[in-house]
């Protein structure tokens, strides 16, 4: 094997080296907010990528998952002068500094006296904006589908506990409240 004689680097080389390097530096660097940006991740809503908690003691109902299509449903009225708020979390991983828009697909359904209130959260802190059945007696079952969004800021990398909750409050007298239905999760980062 032919050993090739060493040569003494200048200083002017070792610049011309380094300025060449820096710009494939750069865009190593920047590498991985470009692949964390893209099109909405889904979030199946199955039980097998969220936990539900449950507070509070329903009189009736409660909360189910449906198969086909996918959905998660809270029905539970709850008991006199009581609140029953059920919360399903599941955990995301985020990168400190992106902000992240999460849009929440869900059905309103109301015909009975005490509103039902549907919110989003990071770790146990609510996010705004919150959505609420408005709910009015009457004859019938009226039902509205719609989206909200919601946006956090990471402030480290890691994983959130991401949380949809539904929370009814009765009086001393009434029970019985409105549903809310979560169908959809989907988010992006920029």
């Amino acid at each position: 094997m032919r050993e090739l004689p060493l040569q003494r680097i200048s200083r002017r080389r070792l610049a011309v080296g380094a300025a060449w390097s820096a710009p494939v530096i750069a865009l190593a660097a920047a590498a991985p907010t470009v692949a964390a940006s893209g099109p909405p991740i889904s979030v199946p809503l199955t039980p097998a990528n969220w936990t539900v908690s449950a507070s509070g003691t329903a009189a009736a109902g409660g909360y189910n998952w449906n198969a086909s299509p996918p959905y998660f449903n809270t029905d539970g009225d709850p008991a006199l002068s009581s609140t029953y708020k059920v919360t399903i979390t599941t955990p995301i991983n985020v990168i400190a500094g992106k902000t992240y828009t999460f849009v929440i697909g869900y059905a309103l359904t109301w015909w009975n006296a005490l509103d039902a209130k549907g919110s989003a959260s990071v770790n146990g802190a609510t996010l705004s904006p919150t959505i609420t059945t408005n709910g009015v007696s009457g004859t019938g079952n009226i039902r509205i589908n719609g989206t909200f969004s919601v946006t956090y800021t990471a402030t480290t990398t890691g994983t959130i506990n991401f949380g949809l909750t539904v929370e009814i409050t009765s009086t001393a007298t009434v029970t019985q409240g409105d549903d809310i239905r979560w169908t959809s999760l989907s988010y992006t980062s920029n």
